[in-house]
């Protein structure tokens, strides 16, 4: 019994680890310049039909 949940407890641990380490990297993964590059192309090119947040729609503009 004490070694199963020794491995249940090792396993939990593991995975635990696992999704803090995804996390991170899912987090850190674009640099600062990544950031202002996509911003400057996302008021080029989405910004006229998407609005300032992107929720926008271009078809709910009315005229």
């Amino acid at each position: 019994m004490k070694t199963i949940s020794l491995y249940l407890l090792l396993g939990v641990v593991l995975v635990t680890g696992g999704f803090v380490g995804v996390k991170a990297y899912m987090d850190n993964r674009y640099g600062e310049a990544d950031l202002a590059n996509g911003k400057t192309q996302f008021t080029n090119n989405c910004m006229v039909c998407h609005g300032n947040k992107g929720t926008e729609m271009a078809w709910s503009h009315k005229a």
